[in-house]
């Protein structure tokens, strides 16, 4: 259903009870003030697209399919509905979003390219697709944003935001004398190509593991520590007199990023900064696979000694639905019984 709205200030849907409409319904015209949409179960999308109006969405409107926002003025569009779908937001200019009540739960994605985007009220999840500038409003909270693609410019106040994951080439920063209000978590998207073949143990490494944690303890006075062991992926920039422990984290049911957080190993290249997964002989991945240097050659004497700037270090493993919603958290511990 398509309806074109002239003139100033538009009502749709009736004044009680509520009606259906079987499919989906395209606002659009050159309409003047505010559109306002109430008593409305709409089954398909719902897609806005008045340049000069500001759009309201009641708490009796229901929208089943996706809620699209084409083109609407400065002022966007307010909604306290029930959005079964995401809310998209493809207006290239500049469009205000503020959600609260039943529409906070919804998913906001946005697919302008360089727009100025402003969040209001209380959003739960916004998903960022190109270029944009964003400001979240005083006294508004944003509980997630993730950034796929594209360089985002985040103006907003300190705890406004819960969390931010950007993936490998997005990039997100403040404006200029501002910081931004929780730190950056970068993921990437767990697929086959980060492959990493062969299975890699090294002597003196004790391995336990529980659900969610897994233990690794190295003593170097153990017989054969000093032995030679392969060195895998050393053409990604590992140290090549490193040996390395590897371990692998079974990937969770309907995950399909992950996060790693590592400690800092004194700025050295080693492959614990690095994300590889396995597969099975069909090609399906089944988990992400790390490795932890363990010893390395001392160019002065020659001998094999333990690695360990710290005696103890935690990588974090996070793991993120397709919505970068996180479903599940692994950590991995390296104690050391002494250290060389």
């Amino acid at each position: 259903m398509s309806l074109n709205a002239t003139g100033t200030d538009k009502l749709y849907g009736p004044e009680t009870s509520s009606k259906t409409v079987n499919g989906s319904i395209t606002i659009s015209g050159d309409v003047n003030g505010t559109v306002t949409i109430q008593n409305l179960h709409i089954t398909g999308d719902l897609t806005i697209d008045t340049t000069n109006a500001h759009v309201e969405l009641q708490d009796n409107v229901t929208i089943d399919g996706e809620t699209n926002v084409v083109d609407v003025n400065g002022n966007s569009l307010v909604s306290v509905a029930n959005h079964t779908g995401n809310i998209n937001i493809t207006d290239d200019d500049s469009s205000k979003i503020e959600l609260t009540g039943n529409a906070s739960s919804s998913t906001v994605n946005i697919l302008s390219n360089g727009g100025d985007i402003t969040l209001a009220g209380a959003i739960h999840n916004v998903i960022v697709s190109n270029n944009a500038n964003i400001t979240v409003d005083n006294n508004s909270r944003v509980d997630y944003l993730s950034v796929e693609s594209g360089s985002v410019l985040l103006d907003a106040p300190e705890e406004s935001v819960g969390q931010i994951v950007k993936e490998e080439n997005a990039e997100v920063s403040a404006p200029d004398g501002k910081t931004l209000p929780v730190d950056v978590v970068s993921i990437v998207k767990v697929t086959a190509d980060r492959l990493s073949e062969g299975d890699t143990k090294v002597v003196g490494v004790e391995y336990t593991a529980e659900k969610g944690s897994v233990t690794l303890t190295v003593n170097p006075s153990a017989e054969g520590f000093d032995s030679v062991t392969q060195n895998p992926n050393v053409e990604n920039g590992a140290n090549e007199s490193f040996n390395y422990h590897e371990v692998k984290i079974e990937m969770p049911e309907g995950a399909e990023y992950i996060s790693v957080d590592n400690v800092d190993e004194g700025e050295i290249t080693i492959l614990d900064d690095y994300v590889f997964t396995y597969k099975d002989a069909e090609g399906n991945v089944l988990g992400a696979r790390s490795y932890f240097p363990v010893s390395y050659e001392d160019d002065t004497t020659g001998n094999t000694v333990a690695f360990g700037y710290n005696n103890e270090w935690v990588k974090t493993y996070t793991w993120y639905d397709s919505n970068q919603n996180i479903i599940q958290i692994d950590e991995v511990v390296v104690k050391r019984e002494s250290v060389e």
